[in-house]
C-alpha cells in the first residue's frame, strides 16, 4: 500500500536528509526494513541521487548495513565478475 503521496514525503524528507527518509519509509509502513526502504526510495525518479551516494558513502553504521542488504539484494547468482558490474 505505496500511496504516492507518503512515498513523495518520504522522498523530500531523504532530499532532506537520508537518514531521517529512510527512517521515515519504515516507521510509516511503506517498506520491513531499512534495505527495502533504501530500495523503493532509489527507484523514484525525484530522489536526488548526489544525496544518496554521499549517505551509502558515510561511515554511519546504518549505512554499512544498508549496503550489505542493497548488494544482497541484486540478482547476481550466475552471472559473472564482468556482467555484475555492468
Amino acid at each position: 500500500l505505496h500511496t504516492p503521496s507518503a512515498v513523495n514525503l518520504g522522498v523530500r524528507i531523504f532530499n532532506l536528509s537520508p537518514s531521517y527518509g529512510v527512517g521515515f519509509m519504515v516507521m510509516a509502513g511503506l517498506a520491513e526494513n531499512y534495505t527495502s526502504a533504501l530500495n523503493l526510495l532509489l527507484k523514484c525518479r525525484e530522489v536526488d541521487k548526489d544525496r544518496a551516494g554521499e549517505f551509502m558513502g558515510e561511515s554511519l553504521s546504518v549505512c554499512h548495513l544498508l549496503r550489505f542488504g542493497l548488494l544482497d539484494s541484486f540478482p547476481l547468482m550466475h552471472t559473472g565478475v564482468i556482467g555484475a558490474l555492468t
